[in-house]
């Protein structure tokens, strides 16, 4: 195998609610507040009435998936204790990607360049990385990574979602 097709979740594989959006909407159709602190680490951020949504890079990831010699993968900042809540969305969809990626502590960003230095190691014949994500300032790092990891090549693909 010599690629890796990683997709981002929040923002650029589904569209999801960031909290100042998510908690109006809760409140309006739940009739009170979102009775949590945090959003991004909260199950409930994704259930009724705020399911996520085809994103931007749906397409491209239906797309990557139909390439059985390529790795495709979701490489998300959000926590493990949510798989049982993403895994299924995308099964929903038709998306089943080769492997899952959640944060397991501290930055995202940080989080996902070690999952990645990871995957290169335990694929070593990859030379083509291509990730899509919404976040500008990710987006750079990512694309910093080109520096980091001699003979991989790191397509960055920074998708508009609009916010």
């Amino acid at each position: 195998m010599k690629k890796i097709n990683i997709f981002d979740f929040d923002g650029t594989l589904f569209n999801t609610f960031n909290p100042t959006i998510g908690r109006e909407i809760y409140k309006r159709a739940k009739g009170g507040s979102w009775p949590f602190t945090g959003w991004w680490s909260k199950k409930e951020s994704m259930l009724s009435p705020l399911e996520p949504t085809p994103g931007p890079a749906f397409d491209d990831c239906k797309s990557a998936l139909a390439r059985s010699d390529e790795l495709t993968v979701l490489m998300t900042g959000r926590h493990g204790g949510l798989a049982n809540i993403i895994q299924p969305i995308l099964n929903r969809h038709g998306l089943f990607p080769d492997m899952y990626f959640f944060n397991v502590g501290g930055a995202t960003i940080e989080c996902k360049i070690k999952q990645i230095g990871q995957l290169l190691k335990d694929f070593p014949s990859v030379i083509t990385v291509e990730m899509w994500e919404d976040r500008k300032n990710h987006a750079e790092v990512f694309r910093g990574l080109n520096d980091r990891f001699d003979g991989v090549k790191f397509i960055i693909n920074h998708v508009d979602n609009g916010e």
